[in-house]
């Protein structure tokens, strides 16, 4: 009985992590389409200023969504074997999860420096903060989906 529960649980959960995927993918699509429109209105860039941030932003999108992709990919991971990880696997994911955070870390003092060359430090700031609301926007989003973890009963 108590294996047949877990089954059933673990094919809902499955369900619900394909239904988060869908809608996840459907976020980031809009959140990408709004940032640069967010970060416009922030900035409040002259166009001088404009013309050698957005090409620098755009630069800094595309890795920023690399290293963000792969933060994404192993909370999905989590998402679908919570319930069966093994030491070892935990034991990955939270190294996984650390070099995201360090590399995304990288990537925004790698920028920084390059934007402090083109508009003002108060603009830098702005800029950083707006994006990190946006990435905390989405991951909340991510984690809004994923099973709240509580203890399993049906185990003992």
């Amino acid at each position: 009985m108590k294996r047949a529960i877990l089954t059933t649980s673990v094919f809902f959960i499955l369900i619900s992590v394909t239904m988060a995927q869908t809608l996840l993918e459907m976020i980031r699509k809009d959140l990408r389409a709004q940032r640069q429109e967010i970060i416009a209105e922030i900035l409040e860039l002259t166009p001088a200023e404009a013309e050698a941030f957005w090409p620098l932003y755009r630069e800094y999108e595309v890795e920023q969504a690399g290293l963000m992709d792969a933060r994404i990919a192993d909370i999905k991971k989590y998402a679908e074997k919570y319930m069966v990880l093994t030491d070892e696997e935990s034991r990955q994911l939270l190294k996984e999860f650390s070099r995201h955070n360090r590399n995304l870390a990288k990537l925004d003092k790698k920028y920084g420096k390059k934007f402090l060359k083109i508009i003002p430090p108060q603009q830098v700031v702005r800029f950083f903060q707006a994006n990190q609301q946006i990435n905390h926007y989405l991951l909340l989003q991510i984690s809004s989906a994923l099973p709240f973890v509580e203890k399993m009963d049906v185990l003992e």
